[in-house]
């Protein structure tokens, strides 16, 4: 039996409905560029605790400072394991320069067309479509 981890992520865009992306340049695994923020949620963890730890340890962010609504969960399976992702979306006009990213190699804005270009971990594809479907 595959192994199931449990993920967080935070689909943050703009009044222009552009995406904030990490820039996975330094820490690809899979050869992506780009990715939303996400991480792993921890033993005994909810995803709503997770996304206020991670937030604050990996962005230095409060998300009591941020209008957040979880809008979808789904299974993803892999060759090598399951990833059970919860997904939140994010509202900001902050800039790109405005984010301290300890991790990765920075962020940035695409439209949803320019993001369908770029390589992601998984199927972000869909993910993006739903997104835009929602917000």
């Amino acid at each position: 039996m595959k192994p199931t981890r449990k993920v967080v992520t935070i689909a943050f865009y703009n009044s222009k409905k552009e995406f904030l992306f990490q820039i996975r340049w330094d820490y690809s695994k899979n050869w992506e560029t780009h990715a939303f923020f996400w991480w792993w949620i921890e033993e005994g963890e909810t995803h709503f605790d997770a996304l206020f730890r991670e937030a604050k340890e990996e962005l230095n962010i409060d998300m009591n400072d941020f209008p957040y609504v979880y809008i979808w969960e789904n299974i993803q399976e892999w060759d090598d394991k399951i990833n059970h992702r919860f997904v939140y979306v994010i509202k900001t006009d902050l800039e790109e320069k405005d984010f301290t990213v300890f991790e990765w190699s920075g962020c940035e804005y695409f439209t949803p067309e320019n993001a369908k270009k770029l390589k992601f971990p998984s199927n972000y594809y869909s993910l993006i479509d739903f997104i835009v479907s929602k917000i």
